[in-house]
């Protein structure tokens, strides 16, 4: 039996990032606010009872205000901001990749994580920006993605957007062209959990029977909000012209065959 004691030293001063289960046994994350204050929800035990929110929120969800221990029944007690009992949660127990999982009940279904490969600072920072960036549809988004680009010191951006290829272009343009700090830029339409970059100036692709695939593509900014420009000035010209009849992959084929061609590789990813 813990006391505690015992569990201030498991849980207090660390960064625990908040995933909801859904009846699907998906695994979400969760952002708070839009814009310049989106962050994911995370929270800090604190010694004194607090819990405390290290990334920049929009706000702090009542919810989560401070924390207890219930010795006999062994379980964390988390009450909200009108001193109510809202959610309860068991003991840590090792969860994916060295990270331990705080499982959330009676009153939210999910997990609380911490993993030693983040800490607050980083978290943060991969939800404001870095210098690598990494974008994925939230669609085609998960934990494993999540811990595998972070190995590989890239920042991940889950962006809220269509199934047209071009839609998620577009968003991540947005992005890119205001983060000017951002060196290098993966564009990932599948969540491809892999980082390839090019060795020169040029843009990487992933080879898809020897042929480019929009699918999967990086390098530098200057080389990815070039092409993206390109892209998406010539669809607002096809969406202009009724006797343009292309689709969104032709129209992509055109772009590299005749305003890019030759100036990226393939890889396998």
């Amino acid at each position: 039996m813990l006391t505690k004691k015992d569990v201030e030293k498991l849980i207090c001063n660390r960064f625990w990032l908040f995933i909801s289960v859904t009846e699907n046994k998906d695994f979400v994350l969760l952002f708070i606010g839009r814009g310049a204050t989106d962050a994911y929800l995370a929270i800090r035990f604190e010694l004194n009872g607090e819990i405390t929110f290290p990334t920049h929120l929009a706000f702090n969800p009542p919810e989560y205000s401070r924390w207890d221990f219930d010795e006999e029944k062994q379980e964390i007690l988390i009450f909200d901001t009108d001193n109510q009992l809202r959610i309860r949660g068991k003991l840590p127990t090792k969860w994916l990749s060295n990270s331990v999982q705080i499982q959330l009940f009676d009153g939210v279904d999910g997990i609380l994580v911490h993993s030693p490969r983040f800490d607050a600072s980083q978290v943060t920072e991969r939800t404001l920006g870095g210098k690598n960036m990494y974008f994925v549809p939230r669609q085609a988004f998960n934990m494993e993605t999540f811990h595998d680009i972070s190995r590989e010191d890239f920042n991940l951006k889950v962006l809220d957007c269509q199934e047209s290829i071009l839609n998620f272009f577009d968003q991540a343009y947005e992005y890119i062209a205001q983060h000017p700090q951002l060196e290098n830029v993966v564009l990932a339409k599948e969540g491809q959990p892999v980082i390839k970059l090019p060795e020169e100036d040029q843009l990487i692709f992933a080879k898809d029977a020897e042929s480019p695939s929009f699918n999967y593509f990086a390098g530098s900014r200057a080389r990815v909000i070039e092409l993206l420009i390109i892209i998406l000035s010539e669809n607002n010209k096809r969406l202009l012209n009724p006797d343009d009849s292309r689709t969104e992959d032709e129209l992509l084929a055109d772009v590299l065959n005749t305003q890019y061609s030759g100036q990226f590789t393939l890889t396998q990813v």
